[in-house]
């Protein structure tokens, strides 16, 4: 029961971190679109939301940029358990996966 709640935890933690890295991600926009009143993506914003998952607990982080004002991010985190390698089982992995859309840029009178 103790490794089985760890794993749930881990799961919620891994979707949570997922859900932060993906709105990270959306938040890395290109200049010229924010004035232009349309916010995209910058071409960084993949590389911007993994560097966060990773320094937030993931094992292991993939995103991509699904449409120009959309990513999605998956993490994977492993997690050692304490009970079950009397059965054999030492590690689980679980993953959490989340989207974030930009939305209108500030704009002016």
């Amino acid at each position: 029961a103790y490794d089985g709640g760890n794993l749930f935890a881990a799961r919620r933690e891994a979707n949570n971190v997922a859900a932060a890295a993906a709105r990270a991600g959306a938040n890395d926009l290109t200049e010229a679109s924010i004035y232009a009143g349309d916010p995209e993506l910058a071409p960084s914003a993949p590389g911007t939301a993994m560097s966060f998952a990773m320094l937030h607990g993931a094992t292991s982080a993939n995103a991509s940029r699904v449409e120009h004002d959309l990513i999605r991010v998956t993490v994977t985190r492993t997690i050692s358990y304490r009970f079950l390698p009397i059965v054999g089982l030492t590690q689980g992995t679980v993953s959490g996966e989340a989207e974030a859309r930009v939305r209108d840029s500030v704009r002016g009178p």
